[in-house]
């Protein structure tokens, strides 16, 4: 039992530590910016550590908070965006 909850607990300050440093620690973004694919894998890496488990398609990054107010990249023309489930990484492939 007390290793379930500190399993909990490390799970909470690794999503929170997470959290706090895809929004830079401080650092000042604009509202409504885009979100870079980069921040989409982090997200992916952070989402797979909590409770609710790893997103099953790139839609689930929407629910993302440090996402709230802020636009997905359009993919190149004929291009589009997946989820790797195996490798966990957003990456653009044709369509």
């Amino acid at each position: 039992m007390k290793k379930m909850i500190k399993v909990r607990v490390a799970q909470i300050l690794a999503v929170g530590f997470g959290l706090l440093a895809l929004t830079g620690c401080g650092k000042a973004s604009a509202p409504g910016g885009e979100v870079a694919l980069a921040e989409m894998n982090r997200a992916v890496g952070m989402m797979s550590m909590s409770p609710a488990g790893a997103p099953r398609t790139v839609d689930d990054l929407t629910n993302f908070p440090a996402f709230n107010d802020r636009a997905f990249p359009v993919p190149p023309a004929g291009k589009k965006f997946v989820l790797d489930l195996s490798t966990k990484v957003v990456a653009v492939v044709d369509k």
